[in-house]
């Protein structure tokens, strides 16, 4: 009999384990005494993807516990989403990771490092998302230029100043919305993604909300004692997406995504691969 485990990602409710065993006609499998890799202590168990499918999710992680309920923990560089009709919830979160996910709560899906419980009351696979990922590099982009201000190394305290909420909350949203106009749907090559989201991330100095949001931040930082001078916004954006270690980055977030696209046919409102 067909494992129904190696079947796109189906209910996150008690039903899940009703329909399990009535297609296996047995308890469901062992739990595992540690976590499995990629998985956490409190749902120790991985399950496979379907065959298909399983060289995209690498490091997707999907995870049980012993009732039955399941959690899906993302360890890529990227953010992934799921159909609207999904609901998401975060098991394991940072709160800078959080505060990430409530300026897009209108899209289900899972940041880079977090992991979260999902229900639904049909199968379906995420899909890694350009816009939210150009979004999140955005995010970090702000968040590094206010540590490096403030000589904070903690990202949760950031969140301490509502200024600098407001510059990342801006300049996210800055990014995510010129994605959505530059393109209509996921890019399927690579040199694609890359161009798309090396000029979104520029986008960061020519949207005025966000560069006069991070001016604010930069005033109200600087006037605190020890804080240290940077360069002005657009240079900082500029060097720190020129890098070759920024380069990388993208394109390795880049080349996931537009491989995807081009060899799943994952399809929902809101993605268009």
């Amino acid at each position: 009999m067909n494992n129904p485990f190696r079947q796109p990602f189906a209910v996150m409710t008690a039903s899940a384990t009703a329909l399990i065993l009535a297609l296996t006609g047995s308890a469901l499998p062992r739990i595992s005494a540690t976590a499995d890799p990629g998985c956490l202590p409190g749902y120790p168990t991985k399950v496979a993807w379907e065959l298909a499918y399983e060289q995209y999710y690498q490091d997707f992680h999907l995870c049980r516990d012993a009732s039955g309920r399941y959690v899906l923990r993302n360890l890529t560089k990227q953010v992934w989403i799921f159909p609207g009709d999904v609901f998401v919830s975060a098991v394991d979160s940072s709160p800078f990771r959080t505060h990430f996910s409530g300026l897009f709560s209108g899209t289900p899906h899972v940041v880079p490092g977090q992991a979260v419980s999902v229900a639904s009351s049909s199968q379906f696979l995420p899909a890694p998302d350009l816009s939210l990922t150009s979004a999140w590099a955005a995010y970090k982009l702000v968040a590094t230029r206010a540590k490096r201000i403030s000589l904070q190394t903690a990202s949760t305290l950031l969140l301490t100043s509502p200024l600098t909420r407001t510059a990342l909350n801006e300049c996210a949203w800055a990014v995510e919305e010129h994605v959505m106009d530059f393109t209509a749907g996921e890019p399927t090559d690579p040199e694609t993604a890359l161009a798309t989201m090396d000029r979104v991330l520029a986008r960061t100095h020519g949207d005025a909300r966000c560069v006069a949001a991070v001016a604010d931040m930069d005033e109200d930082l600087k006037s605190r004692p020890g804080s240290q001078k940077v360069k002005k916004w657009a240079t900082w954006v500029e060097k720190a997406t020129g890098t070759g270690q920024t380069q990388a980055r993208v394109r390795n977030a880049v080349e996931t995504i537009s491989d995807f696209c081009l060899h799943t046919n994952v399809r929902f409102k809101g993605f268009g691969c």
